[in-house]
């Protein structure tokens, strides 16, 4: 099931309404850091171990020695926004599969149905001759309903990230991603690392390093539900409707004359079944559709409309 999750890529307003991320820049901490491996001085955020296991870095412009920004041990590189920011390993060629993760809690549980969109900013910073000087793929994101341990240094496999970049991510700057997802549970956890083998991750020597290691940094993430986005059109909204007929099989929708809509239809293990230009109503014959659980969205050029799901006999 891994990677068979639907993630639509898409750029959103910059406007955001509720964060459900609690200190996603990083800014609220229990003291400035004052070396490497104290990610726990950052409010609310976990390494996903107990006492073993990886331990992500936390940077800050206020500290001092390995950890001070811009000009850190790891790479030089400025926060994206406000003082501080957060580094982990995604790749490391000595050490077998060792794997860094961060976790923190949501601020309520995600609604199942509902959903999801998620930005946040990457970089691997400048080359120092240093550390890393590599890029990697599968930097994700994972969301479940338990804080997750990770054993020992090992990946965190039996995870299923709701995104996980296929490309080789490399880059000197911040770069912003976005994605949405449907949640299927209620979530409370937000995870972030590699979630899979050295085995299964691809790994390229940009800076010509001696040894092979991919190191990220990420500042400013946000997890927003998608019908709370700023922006959104609410014009009309209440003529636009969707419904499942379950005697007939079919999907039927009701839009607005003249406006076009985009209806997707998704399965329960992500893949897009339908995706729909619409204009006004009409209906979808789904009788040669496999019985099981689906999701559907109703979506106009400024954001989501409605969404739901229905279980197909």
């Amino acid at each position: 099931m891994r990677n068979k999750f639907w993630v639509v890529i898409f750029l959103v307003n910059s406007t955001w309404a509720q964060n459900l991320l609690d200190n996603g820049g990083f800014e609220s901490n229990g003291s400035f850091p004052t070396n490497v491996m104290q990610s726990d001085l950052c409010t609310g955020w976990s390494k996903c171990n107990q006492g073993g296991g990886g331990s992500p870095d936390y940077f800050h412009i206020n500290s001092s020695g390995l950890v001070q920004l811009p000009n850190s041990f790891y790479a030089t590189i400025s926060p994206h926004g406000g003082s501080a920011i957060m580094g982990l390993i995604t790749y490391h060629g000595l050490s077998t599969n060792f794997r860094e993760y961060l976790s923190h809690a949501l601020n309520s549980p995600l609604v199942v149905g509902a959903t999801y969109n998620v930005q946040f900013y990457l970089s691997n910073g400048m080359y120092n001759g240093n550390y890393g000087g590599c890029g990697s793929n599968h930097f994700g994101m994972a969301f479940s309903t338990n804080q997750c341990q990770q054993i020992g240094t090992s990946p965190m496999d039996f995870m299923i990230p709701q995104y996980s970049d296929n490309a080789i991510f490399y880059h000197s700057d911040w770069q912003q991603v976005n994605f949405s997802f449907i949640a299927d549970s209620a979530f409370q956890y937000l995870t972030i690392g590699n979630f899979t083998s050295n085995a299964n991750t691809l790994i390229q020597n940009v800076e010509n390093s001696p040894t092979e290691i991919a190191y990220f940094f990420v500042d400013d993430i946000q997890v927003v539900r998608a019908d709370e986005t700023t922006g959104q059109d609410v014009m009309d909204q209440t003529k636009r409707n969707v419904y499942y007929q379950s005697q007939l099989k079919k999907l039927v929708y009701i839009g607005v004359e003249g406006k076009e809509n985009e209806l997707m239809l998704i399965n329960a293990v992500g893949n897009l079944i339908v995706q729909k230009n619409i204009i006004g109503s009409g209906e979808i014959d789904l009788v040669s559709l496999p019985s099981g659980l689906y999701f559907y969205r109703l979506s106009s050029e400024n954001g989501p409309l409605k969404t739901g799901r229905f279980i197909h006999p």
